[in-house]
């Protein structure tokens, strides 16, 4: 199997605050889950910069991530276009999210 270069995105990742999280995932939930999709879509990978990792994981009392499954408008407000990604958050020893954000 052949391998092919895998390019870093600049920058991997990025900080967005709770409200828009709750957005990203919640239309996710409403749009992306309660139909099939219209094109077949394959998502390889996603990649995240070790300085978005160690941000997450040096909050106070972080044991680990969790991935949530999201969509990012695309384009221009209004044109009812998404981008899938994820969300990742802070996860408590008994896995519970970090929703304190202290920077």
């Amino acid at each position: 199997m052949e391998q092919q270069a895998q390019s870093k995105p600049s920058p991997a990742g990025e900080r967005i605050t709770l409200e828009e999280a709750a957005r990203r995932t919640g239309q996710f939930r409403a749009d992306f889950l309660k139909r099939p999709p219209l094109v077949p879509e394959v998502i390889r990978a996603n990649a995240f910069s070790r300085e978005i990792l160690l941000e997450i994981l040096n909050q106070p009392g972080c044991e680990g991530i969790r991935m949530y499954h999201s969509l990012r408008p695309a384009g221009e407000q209004g044109t009812g276009s998404f981008v899938r990604e994820l969300v990742l958050i802070g996860i408590d020893k008994d896995g519970n999210d970090i929703l304190e954000v202290t920077a």
